[in-house]
């Protein structure tokens, strides 16, 4: 009998010891054809959990997620991205996700999960998966080890309604900040059937928690371009903050109505020293020159490409997209002649990579 105890204890410490490392995710929806007719109308949605977790021996892998639909039904979502190169131990046609970072000590692996479901007629849902632990050691969720991981989107069917789907991120959530340094991050969202949107910083969903700290006078906010602005990380470690972004059609009689939300639960990573997605050996080479600068601003082509996407941002959150103009000597210049004086982030985004550089303007 001792025996068997001590056999029993040892299952529960290992399956303890797998914690499932949450560290950022959201859902979204598509309603897909068919959609039935007028009088009888289908309402049938795509619906997509994308999970951002560590990754390693210790950590607990999900072959399948749990839906919950918001009408009283739930489901069983497989993962559908990544291959099998992972050799995650999952049946059948189930996938095994992808490892997009791994540094030393900080691995992100992207879980993509989809299941089909169909609604009896017109409501608001609240679609939404669960899963037990977060990453340990998140500094403004107390516990986070102990805490779940909770997401959600909003689904509202109007009868009647035609194609939907919900607003969508451009980029994976995988920025990380420097400490000291203000952090600047635009959602990159859109929808793909051209409704409006409207964005807010909201808590997480997590007892205990607490917005990241900021230095005096400085900015913790979201506008509505989509740009989130935290001036400045005051200590290294890794925050939790969140997102909603509204999705609104104009009906009929011209007024815009709400007709879906989602929500990005979303870690930052602050780091004492300048960060991208690669090291600071090979970011190294990411220095724009003259810094400060008073007109033109230069790259060197080695560490970017002219077919990437460049922006400026102000300590505001107000992002001017900039022309790289290929010049002589293998280098990108940038025109930046009509900036006012001060100090701007420089984002540069390329080969599915994203840094950001502090630049001073001046006269």
């Amino acid at each position: 009998m001792k025996k068997a105890l001590l056999i029993l204890f040892g299952l529960v410490t290992v399956l303890l010891a797998k914690a499932t490392h949450n560290r950022s995710g959201e859902i979204l929806y598509k309603r897909v054809a068919p959609f039935g007719t007028i009088n009888a109308p289908v309402y049938t949605y795509s619906i997509t959990v994308i999970k951002y977790t560590d990754h390693g021996t210790l950590v607990a892998d999900r072959c399948v997620d749990t839906v919950y639909f918001g009408d009283g039904q739930k489901g069983v979502a497989p993962r559908i991205n990544g291959g099998t190169s992972l050799n995650c131990g999952c049946s059948g046609t189930i996938q095994c996700g992808q490892l997009i970072v791994q540094q030393n000590g900080y691995t992100v692996k992207k879980n993509i999960y989809s299941i089909l479901h169909t609604y009896p007629g017109a409501g608001t849902f609240a679609i939404s998966s669960s899963d037990p632990n977060r990453n340990s050691g998140i500094h403004n969720i107390p516990n986070s080890s102990s805490v779940p991981f909770s997401i959600e989107a909003l689904l509202i069917i109007s009868a009647g309604t035609t194609a939907n789907s919900s607003p969508a991120f451009g980029l994976d959530p995988i920025n990380q900040a420097t400490l000291g340094v203000c952090f600047v991050e635009n959602l990159m969202a859109s929808d793909a059937d051209g409704d409006s949107l409207s964005f807010e910083l909201i808590p997480c969903a997590a007892p205990g928690y607490f917005y990241p700290e900021i230095q005096a006078n400085g900015t913790l906010n979201m506008d509505q371009s989509g740009t989130f602005t935290w001036c400045t990380p005051q200590f290294v470690a890794e925050y939790q903050v969140a997102y909603r972004v509204k999705e609104w059609r104009k009906n009929t009689s011209g007024t815009y109505v709400l007709i879906g939300s989602v929500m990005r639960d979303r870690q930052i990573l602050v780091n004492p020293g300048p960060v991208g997605l690669k090291d600071w050996k090979e970011s190294n080479t990411l220095l724009p020159y003259p810094n400060p600068v008073s007109s033109d601003l230069y790259l060197d082509t080695e560490a970017a490409s002219a077919e990437g996407h460049y922006s400026l941002i102000d300590l505001n959150g107000r992002t001017t997209e900039l022309k790289a103009e290929p010049v002589a000597g293998d280098k990108l210049r940038f025109d930046l002649s009509f900036f006012e004086s001060g100090l701007y982030f420089l984002r540069l985004e390329y080969g599915g990579q994203v840094v950001y550089r502090k630049i001073a303007k001046e006269e």
